[in-house]
């Protein structure tokens, strides 16, 4: 029998580690020949493979996919398989690489990096409330509500979410007047933001908006469309509570005691 090398010299030559030698052995891609001391003997045969298992490496190829090129009967039609579809993953992932460098690029122009983008909820409310959203609501107001709800658009909540904010918009389309009643509640709250929590203007409000709603129909509470209930709504509650300053929080528990008092 020809000389044969061990297994340190073996991974050296083959620009390999020891450790990686075993655990493609393991993995049943190499098998050597052993010593009569058990000793793992590596010759040209033995190389040869742990050179191309290198290179479908260093290719991209799993080692399930190495194991499926070296043991195909037509190893070559396997391997061309298994390129393609590394190909067709490398151009995925260059298009998801130029889409986030192009959206860097956008943020990075801004003066402003912070400003969210455009949400679902702010394309509905300009579809339906377009001028009276840009007329009536205060710059400052507006850019809070693009804040709030790009922080509420960025989780998947369930169908009814999408489906209040369109019944809810088109209503207020429709009723101009209950939207500008709105928007000077929301403006009174924005007014608060800093007082104590305990400042008695907190509750006056809270038991003035808590009259108010009490006295207005389902529909005009919620422009005929239920919203997110249960645990999901708690959450969405508790979210939109982290975004208020601490009198705008106590306002909204104050408001929601009111209203489930009869």
């Amino acid at each position: 029998m020809s000389r044969r090398l061990k297994i340190g010299d073996a991974a050296k030559l083959a620009g390999l580690t020891p450790k990686a030698v075993r655990h493609y052995e393991a993995l049943g891609l190499l098998t050597p020949e052993r010593s009569e001391s058990g000793y793992r003997l590596y010759g040209a045969d033995e190389l040869l493979r742990l050179h191309r298992i290198k290179r479908l490496r260093e290719l991209g190829l799993s080692l399930e996919q190495v194991r499926e090129v070296l043991a195909a009967p037509d190893g070559g039609q396997t391997l061309r398989r298994a390129l393609e579809a590394l190909h067709a993953g490398v151009l995925e992932e260059i298009r998801h690489l130029q889409d986030r460098r192009a959206l860097l690029e956008a943020l990075l122009a801004r003066e402003d990096l912070e400003a969210p983008d455009t949400s679902p909820t702010m394309r509905i409310l300009e579809r339906h409330l377009g001028e009276h959203l840009h007329d009536e609501v205060s710059p400052e107001l507006l850019e809070r509500e693009r804040r709030l709800w790009a922080t509420l658009d960025a989780f998947r909540w369930p169908a009814e979410y999408g489906e209040a904010i369109e019944s809810m918009a088109r209503y207020f389309a429709q009723h101009p007047e209950e939207y500008r009643r709105e928007l000077a509640i929301a403006g009174r709250v924005a007014d608060i933001a800093d007082l104590p929590e305990d400042a008695p203007e907190v509750e006056a409000l809270a038991r003035e908006c808590a009259r108010r709603y009490r006295a207005l129909s389902e529909e005009e509470m919620t422009g005929g469309a239920e919203g997110v209930g249960g645990a999901e709504g708690e959450v969405l509650v508790e979210i939109i509570a982290s975004q208020l300053a601490p009198a705008q929080r106590r306002f909204v528990e104050l408001l929601r005691k009111y209203l489930e008092e009869e």
